[in-house]
Protein backbone atom coordinates (compact mmCIF):
# COMPACT_ATOMS: atom_id res chain seq x y z
CA UNK A 1 0.00 0.00 0.00
CA UNK A 2 1.72 3.57 -0.90
CA UNK A 3 -0.17 5.45 1.75
CA UNK A 4 1.84 2.73 3.85
CA UNK A 5 5.19 3.43 2.66
CA UNK A 6 4.36 7.51 2.50
CA UNK A 7 3.83 7.21 5.87
CA UNK A 8 7.54 5.59 6.87
CA UNK A 9 8.42 8.33 4.79
CA UNK A 10 6.74 11.22 7.07
CA UNK A 11 7.95 9.27 10.84
CA UNK A 12 11.78 8.53 9.19
CA UNK A 13 11.62 12.56 8.87
CA UNK A 14 12.36 12.15 5.18
CA UNK A 15 12.38 15.69 3.10
CA UNK A 16 9.25 15.61 0.70
CA UNK A 17 9.71 18.00 -2.47
CA UNK A 18 7.21 19.79 -4.97
CA UNK A 19 7.20 19.31 -8.57
CA UNK A 20 9.90 21.89 -9.02
CA UNK A 21 12.24 20.45 -6.79
CA UNK A 22 11.41 23.03 -3.91
CA UNK A 23 11.71 21.16 0.18
CA UNK A 24 7.62 21.14 1.62
CA UNK A 25 8.37 21.46 4.85
CA UNK A 26 5.72 19.85 6.38
CA UNK A 27 4.49 19.83 10.49
CA UNK A 28 5.18 16.00 11.27
CA UNK A 29 2.28 14.79 13.76
CA UNK A 30 2.37 11.84 15.85
CA UNK A 31 -0.49 10.52 13.64
CA UNK A 32 0.00 11.98 10.71
CA UNK A 33 -3.16 12.38 7.83
CA UNK A 34 -3.33 10.47 5.00
CA UNK A 35 -6.15 11.31 2.23
CA UNK A 36 -6.72 9.00 -0.74
CA UNK A 37 -9.02 11.07 -3.32
CA UNK A 38 -11.07 9.09 -5.72
CA UNK A 39 -13.19 10.75 -8.65
CA UNK A 40 -16.19 9.40 -6.95
CA UNK A 41 -17.17 7.05 -3.87
CA UNK A 42 -20.36 4.42 -4.82
CA UNK A 43 -22.68 3.54 -1.88
CA UNK A 44 -22.94 -0.12 -3.57
CA UNK A 45 -20.81 -2.57 -3.38
CA UNK A 46 -18.82 -4.79 -0.74
CA UNK A 47 -16.45 -3.09 1.03
CA UNK A 48 -15.69 -5.31 4.00
CA UNK A 49 -12.47 -5.82 2.86
CA UNK A 50 -11.11 -2.66 2.13
CA UNK A 51 -12.71 -1.19 5.52
CA UNK A 52 -10.31 -4.29 7.00
CA UNK A 53 -7.24 -2.84 5.17
CA UNK A 54 -8.02 0.51 6.03
CA UNK A 55 -8.08 0.03 9.18
CA UNK A 56 -5.00 -2.34 9.44
CA UNK A 57 -3.03 0.30 7.32
CA UNK A 58 -4.02 3.00 10.25
CA UNK A 59 -3.49 0.94 13.07
CA UNK A 60 0.21 -0.50 11.78
CA UNK A 61 1.21 3.05 10.32
CA UNK A 62 -0.08 4.90 13.05
CA UNK A 63 -2.05 7.15 10.68
CA UNK A 64 -5.36 8.33 10.12
CA UNK A 65 -6.80 7.78 6.50
CA UNK A 66 -9.40 9.06 5.46
CA UNK A 67 -10.88 7.29 1.64
CA UNK A 68 -13.25 10.04 -0.39
CA UNK A 69 -14.42 11.64 -3.17
CA UNK A 70 -13.08 14.71 -5.01
CA UNK A 71 -16.69 16.50 -3.70
CA UNK A 72 -16.37 15.13 -0.37
CA UNK A 73 -12.53 16.82 0.47
CA UNK A 74 -13.51 20.02 -0.90
CA UNK A 75 -16.63 20.21 1.34
CA UNK A 76 -13.96 19.64 4.00
CA UNK A 77 -11.88 22.33 2.13
CA UNK A 78 -14.75 24.79 2.76
CA UNK A 79 -16.22 24.07 6.28
CA UNK A 80 -12.57 24.54 7.63
CA UNK A 81 -12.52 27.94 6.36
CA UNK A 82 -8.53 28.51 6.38
CA UNK A 83 -8.34 27.27 9.52
CA UNK A 84 -5.62 24.21 9.22
CA UNK A 85 -6.30 23.17 13.38
CA UNK A 86 -10.22 23.11 12.09
CA UNK A 87 -9.18 21.05 8.80
CA UNK A 88 -7.20 18.59 11.20
CA UNK A 89 -10.28 18.18 14.04
CA UNK A 90 -13.13 17.87 10.83
CA UNK A 91 -10.51 14.66 9.70
CA UNK A 92 -10.04 13.10 12.85
CA UNK A 93 -13.72 13.17 13.63
CA UNK A 94 -14.30 11.51 10.46
CA UNK A 95 -12.05 8.52 11.33
CA UNK A 96 -13.45 8.48 14.71
CA UNK A 97 -16.88 7.95 12.43
CA UNK A 98 -15.41 5.57 9.67
CA UNK A 99 -13.99 3.10 12.96
CA UNK A 100 -17.50 3.51 14.95
CA UNK A 101 -19.68 2.49 12.10
CA UNK A 102 -17.77 0.38 10.31
CA UNK A 103 -18.66 2.58 6.77
CA UNK A 104 -16.42 4.05 4.30
CA UNK A 105 -19.92 5.64 2.81
CA UNK A 106 -20.88 8.72 5.02
CA UNK A 107 -22.43 11.89 4.62
CA UNK A 108 -21.28 15.17 6.13
CA UNK A 109 -23.34 16.89 8.02
CA UNK A 110 -22.19 20.21 9.84
CA UNK A 111 -23.52 22.50 12.13
CA UNK A 112 -22.09 25.98 13.32
CA UNK A 113 -21.61 27.82 15.88
CA UNK A 114 -21.14 31.21 15.59
CA UNK A 115 -17.73 32.37 16.85
CA UNK A 116 -17.96 35.50 18.91
CA UNK A 117 -14.63 36.99 17.32
CA UNK A 118 -16.27 36.72 13.67
CA UNK A 119 -19.67 38.70 14.49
Amino acid sequence: MQVAGAARKINEEAKIYDKKLQEIKYDKREFPHCIVLVSELFGFGDWKKIIVEICSAMLENRIYLNVMDLSEFMQYVGHARGCADRFNLMLIERVEAFVKHETINMKLNFTYEQDKSET
